[in-house]
């Protein structure tokens, strides 16, 4: 069947705002990343996460809850890059 005008409209709002939601997220885990590694755990702070990405820290609570939760996604993301880099690295 075909869509109305209307909830052709609330798809398409939908589909925007998820994709919003995705980049902001991975914006937040980049900053996280860079962050966590330059300055560590505990002198890294949820606002300059969010400065760093010009949000204010809602997101930051929305997406992961909390400190902690964001620093297991940013320990996944650097084990997957360093599993990576071990698969594609030469065998000596």
């Amino acid at each position: 069947t075909l869509l109305s005008g209307a909830t052709l409209n609330q798809a398409v709002a939908g589909i925007q705002a998820a994709a919003r939601a995705a980049r902001t997220r991975e914006a937040l885990l980049e900053s996280a990343c860079r962050l966590f590694g330059e300055k560590g755990y505990r002198q890294t702070s949820l606002e300059e996460i969010a400065e760093d990405c010009r949000l204010t820290i809602r997101p930051i609570y929305y997406h992961f809850g909390n400190k902690k939760a964001l620093f297991a996604a940013v320990s996944d993301i650097m084990e997957e890059r360093a599993s990576k880099v071990m698969r594609e690295a030469p065998a000596q």
